[in-house]
């Protein structure tokens, strides 16, 4: 079972995003416009494609976004807490978020593609889109410390496109509304390209990320986001009803490495950004070892993709 899901999961994934770092530095391309490639036009095709196609009750991927904010906020705590000793308190924002949130869109889709299959999409979506909605209102609290109003708040909301995504999906199942073929083709087009262009952006960033000597806060920080975080998702799943191709689901998702947006928030606060980008690139490069671990313990071979 670890030969089928070395190579058939976690090898695609990492070549991908290794073709990525190979093309930052041969090229060196606009990171922006690559990330707004993703975050506007290619993660909403395939989330709006997925939950159309979708099998799934639309009241479980509600209860899906009860769990993913229980979770996180857990997890939070959890964070929080362990670098609230005085020698972490000075950048135990960054490592508390860095530790919670975690990258379910550029690496998180890609994943759940090739573990558990398209009919997974919606649940790692609706996750995104939970962790989205945290990181752009609570996380920027957490940057800001009160500066924040609640309308800029709101406008932030409205520039998130995952969520018109999942709206538009929603109100053609409810209505049992067919799309033509020549508007639902050229998103599935879209939708298809995700997962090349998802990784090897995330692989271009990881080019970018400076590795420095003092790893201590990082690598802890890792630990939170691979180990702790899917342990704390164990008893968690147990007080929902989920199947338990769902739980298995929910239980190694959790363990996906840290946010890219992580990032983005501390560079734009100009709050400990060389932690972030350690704490992303050691959690993507050590979490062939862990997701691995995590599918052998909790995902049949069977289940697999």
């Amino acid at each position: 079972m670890i030969h089928l899901i070395l190579f058939s999961i976690i090898l695609p994934i990492f070549i991908l995003i290794t073709i990525g770092m190979l093309f930052e530095q041969a090229f060196h391309p606009d990171m922006d416009t690559l990330s707004k490639l993703n975050f506007y036009i290619l993660v909403p095709a395939i989330v709006f494609i997925k939950m159309i196609e979708t099998e799934l009750d639309a009241s479980l991927l509600l209860v899906i976004g009860v769990f993913a904010t229980i979770h996180f906020f857990t997890v939070f705590a959890c964070s929080f807490f362990i670098f609230s000793f005085k020698r972490f308190r000075e950048k135990r924002i960054v490592l508390s978020l860095g530790s919670s949130f975690s990258n379910s869109g550029n690496y998180g889709i890609p994943f759940t593609l090739f573990a558990f299959g398209d009919s997974f999409i919606d649940i790692i979506a609706v996750i995104m889109i939970m962790q989205n909605i945290i990181m752009f209102s609570f996380g920027i609290w957490l940057m800001e410390r009160g500066r924040g109003t609640w309308k800029e708040v709101l406008k932030r909301f409205s520039k998130i496109p995952v969520i018109y995504a999942v709206i538009a999906g929603l109100f053609l199942r409810w209505f049992e509304i067919d799309l033509i073929p020549q508007v639902k083709d050229p998103l599935t087009y879209l939708a298809d390209a995700v997962i090349a262009i998802a990784l090897i952006t995330l692989g271009a960033k990881l080019a970018r990320s400076k590795v420095k000597e003092h790893l201590v806060h990082p690598l802890l920080s890792t630990v939170v986001r691979l180990i702790v975080s899917p342990l704390i998702a164990v008893p968690l799943v147990l007080l929902f009803d989920f199947s338990i191709q769902v739980n298995a689901m929910l239980i190694v998702t959790a363990g996906l490495p840290t946010a890219v947006n992580t990032y983005i928030l501390a560079q734009q606060y100009k709050k400990n950004e060389d932690v972030a980008s350690q704490s992303i690139f050691w959690s993507t490069l050590l979490s062939a070892i862990s997701l691995t671990v995590l599918l052998v313990i909790f995902v049949d071979s069977t289940t697999l993709a």
